[in-house]
C-alpha cells in the first residue's frame, strides 16, 4: 500500500471504529447499540444482495429482450444513485469526517498514505456495498447463463462504475469542503444542497405529472388499433432513453450492459474505458488539490494574502433598540409593528432573527417551501377542488410547515452561545428573552405558511371565509409551538452547531420527546377537521354558516389567552433554571 503498511492500515481502521463508537455511545448508549445493528444488517444485506443479484439473474434475465436488460440496469443505478445522494446529503448535514487529513498528518503516515485513507473511509457506506454485491450477483450470473468472458467484462464495468462514482464523489465532497470553509457560506451550502437534492429526487415524478397521457382503453377500441398507437410510443421512449444513457456517464454501465447480452465487445470496452478515465482524472485533480490545502499553497490562500488588511472605521452607537431599525425599509416597517414591545424583547427578537438568518438550520425553514410546493404539486394536484383530501391539504400543509419550524422552536438557545449571556448582563428579564425569541421565528413561519396558502388557493380555490380561517389557524399553530419550544428550549438546552446541522449533545430522549411534539401539531387539526365537515353538512341543508371560520377565531382566542398565562410561568421556570441553560447552550460543539 502506498505510504503505509498493513499493520497501520489495520490499527487506524479500529481507530476510527472505536471513535465512532464512543461518539454515538457519548450521546445515548442505546444509539451505540443501534449502530452496531446497523453495522451486522448492512453486512447481511450486503450477502443477501448478492444472492438475490445472482438468482434474478440466472431464472429471469435469459428470456428478456436486450433492451429491457438495459432498463432493468438503469433502474439499479438510479436507485443507486438516489441512496447514495442520500448518504452524501445526510454527511453533509451533520458534518465531520471519520479520518480527517489534518489528522491523519499527525501520525506517521505520508501523504499518499493520509489521501488514500481519507479516500477509503468516505466510500464507507451501506449503500456501496449492497448495491454493489447486487450488481456482482448479476454478473456472475450472467457468467453462469452466457459464459465467462461476459460475465468477467460486465464485473469490470460494474468496478469501473463504482470507481467512477466514489471518485466523482470524494472530489465533490473536497470541493465542498473548501467552499464551506468560511462558516456563514457553510450554511447556505447545506441548506441550498438539501432543495437541490430533493429537487432532484422528485424530478421523475414531476416529469410524469406533466405527460399528457390518454385515458384508459374503452370497450370499443379494437386490440389492434391499442397495440399499434403504443408501438410508437415504446420505440420512442427506447431511442430517447438509450440517448440519455449514451450521453450521461453514469448510464455506460447499462449501455455496456446492453451491448455484452448483445453479444457485442467493443461498446463495453469504450465504456469501461471511459468510466476508468473519468475516474483517475477525478482522483488525480483531488490529489492536488489535497496536497496544494495541506502544504498552504492553494490558490485561494495566495490571493487572499496579496490583499491589503482594511481597518474597519468605528460605526456609531445606537440605543438598543433601534439598532437594527437602521439596515434598510423593510427592518424599519418591522421595527414600527414591535415598538409596542418592550426594549428588550425587541433587541433580543432582531438579534436572534439575524442569528437565524445566517445558520443553515434557519436558512433550510427559509428554503422549505420550495418543498411544499413541490410535495403538493406530486401528490395533492391531482385532487378536484371539491374533493375533501383538497380541502383538507390546508390543514395539512399548515401542520408540516411548523412541524419543520418546530426544530428551530424547540432550541430557541442552541445557536446563542456567548450571545445567551450577554443577553443576560445586559439586563433583559426573562420574559423578555422568551418573547423575543418567540417574536425571531414568526417572520420564517407566517410568510412561509402564507406563501403555502397562497399556492392552494391558487391551484384549488376556496372561499374568502376559509383562506382567512386557514391565516387564523396559522397564528394559533404558531403561538403553540412557541409554548412547545419555550418548555423545550428550558429543560433541554442544548448547543447547537453554527455551521452544519447537526446536534452533538441530543440524546433519544430530547428525539423522541421532539417526535411527540410533532403529534401535538396534527392533534389540533381535529378541531377544524370536525368544523368543515360540520359546515359541509350545514351548506347541504341549506344553512350557509362559516363554522370553519367561527371554530378557527375561537381556537385563536384560547390559544392567545393561554400563551399570556403560560409565558409567565416560563419565564419563572428559565429563571430558576437560567444556569443551567449557559452551561448547556456555551459548550463547545465543534
Amino acid at each position: 500500500m502506498i505510504g503505509i503498511d498493513r499493520s497501520q492500515f489495520a490499527a487506524i481502521l479500529r481507530l476510527g471504529w472505536t471513535l465512532s463508537h464512543r461518539r454515538w455511545e457519548r450521546q445515548s448508549p442505546l444509539l451505540a447499540g443501534f449502530m452496531v445493528l446497523l453495522t451486522v444488517v448492512g453486512a447481511a444485506s450486503a450477502v443477501s444482495a448478492l444472492f438475490i443479484g445472482y438468482y434474478v439473474g440466472v431464472v429471469y434475465l435469459p428470456d428478456l429482450r436486450p433492451l429491457f436488460v438495459l432498463f432493468i440496469w438503469d433502474c439499479i443505478v438510479v436507485a443507486f444513485l438516489v441512496w447514495w445522494l442520500a448518504g452524501l446529503l445526510v454527511h453533509l448535514q451533520l458534518g465531520g469526517e471519520r479520518f480527517s487529513l489534518t489528522k491523519l498528518m499527525h501520525m506517521p503516515v505520508s501523504p499518499q498514505g493520509a489521501f488514500l485513507l481519507n479516500f477509503l473511509s468516505s466510500q464507507m457506506r451501506v449503500s456501496l456495498g449492497f448495491f454493489f454485491a447486487l450488481m456482482l450477483g448479476l454478473c456472475i450470473a450472467h457468467g453462469t447463463v452466457h459464459g465467462v468472458g461476459g460475465g468477467t467484462v460486465l464485473a469490470l464495468l460494474v468496478f469501473a462504475s463504482m470507481a467512477m462514482v466514489a471518485a466523482l464523489t470524494y472530489q465533490f465532497q473536497s470541493w465542498l469542503g473548501r467552499l464551506m470553509a468560511n462558516k456563514r457560506r457553510r450554511g447556505t451550502v447545506i441548506a441550498v444542497a438539501v432543495i437541490v437534492t430533493v429537487l432532484i429526487a422528485n424530478l421523475p415524478a414531476l416529469y410524469t405529472r406533466t405527460l399528457d397521457f390518454d385515458g384508459p382503453a374503452t370497450d370499443g377500441d379494437a386490440p389492434g388499433e391499442t397495440a399499434a398507437e403504443e408501438s410508437p410510443l415504446i420505440d420512442n421512449l427506447a431511442a430517447t432513453v438509450v440517448a440519455a444513457n449514451v450521453a450521461l456517464p453514469p448510464g455506460w454501465l447499462p449501455v455496456g450492459a446492453w451491448t455484452v447480452n448483445r453479444g457485442q465487445y467493443w461498446p463495453s470496452a469504450l465504456c469501461f474505458a471511459g468510466m476508468l478515465a473519468i475516474a483517475a482524472l477525478s482522483l488525480r485533480r483531488s490529489y492536488r488539490r489535497t496536497l496544494r490545502s495541506l502544504t498552504g499553497g492553494d490558490s485561494g490562500g495566495r490571493r487572499d494574502a496579496r490583499r491589503e488588511p482594511r481597518t474597519a472605521a468605528p460605526r456609531p452607537t445606537a440605543p438598543i433598540g433601534r439598532a437594527a431599525s437602521s439596515g434598510g425599509g423593510w427592518r424599519t416597517l418591522v421595527d414600527r409593528l414591535l415598538s409596542r414591545l418592550p426594549e428588550h424583547a425587541r433587541a433580543v427578537a432582531w438579534s436572534s432573527m439575524l442569528l437565524w438568518r445566517r445558520a443553515p438550520q434557519g436558512k433550510m425553514v427559509m428554503l422549505s417551501p420550495i418543498l411544499l410546493i413541490l410535495l403538493y404539486i406530486v401528490v395533492f394536484s391531482g385532487f378536484g377542488s371539491g374533493d375533501l383530501a383538497a380541502r383538507f391539504s390546508a390543514l395539512a400543509f399548515l401542520a408540516l410547515v411548523l412541524m419543520m419550524c418546530l426544530t428551530l422552536l424547540a432550541n430557541q438557545f442552541g445557536q446563542d452561545g456567548g450571545g445567551f449571556r450577554t443577553m443576560i448582563f445586559a439586563g433583559a428579564s426573562p420574559k423578555d428573552i422568551l418573547l423575543g425569541k418567540n417574536l425571531s421565528l414568526a417572520p420564517f413561519a407566517i410568510p412561509i405558511g402564507v406563501s403555502a396558502l397562497v399556492v392552494l388557493q391558487i391551484t384549488n380555490p376556496v372561499s374568502a371565509a376559509h383562506f382567512a380561517a386557514h391565516v387564523v389557524h396559522l397564528v394559533a399553530l404558531y403561538l403553540v409551538g412557541c409554548l412547545v419550544g419555550n418548555t423545550f428550549s428550558v429543560r433541554t438546552p442544548r448547543a447547537m452547531s453554527p455551521s452544519s446541522m447537526s446536534v452533538p449533545n441530543s440524546t433519544a430522549k430530547m428525539t423522541l420527546a421532539t417526535l411527540l411534539a410533532m403529534v401535538l401539531f396534527l392533534l389540533m387539526t381535529l378541531p377544524l377537521i370536525l368544523a368543515l365537515l360540520i359546515e359541509r353538512g350545514a351548506e347541504a341543508a341549506g344553512w350557509p354558516v362559516p363554522v370553519f371560520l367561527i371554530f378557527a377565531i375561537l381556537e385563536l382566542v384560547i390559544v392567545v389567552a393561554v400563551y399570556r398565562r403560560m409565558l409567565a410561568a416560563q419565564a419563572r421556570l428559565l429563571a430558576e433554571r437560567i444556569e443551567v441553560v449557559l452551561d448547556r447552550v456555551t459548550e463547545p460543539v465543534e
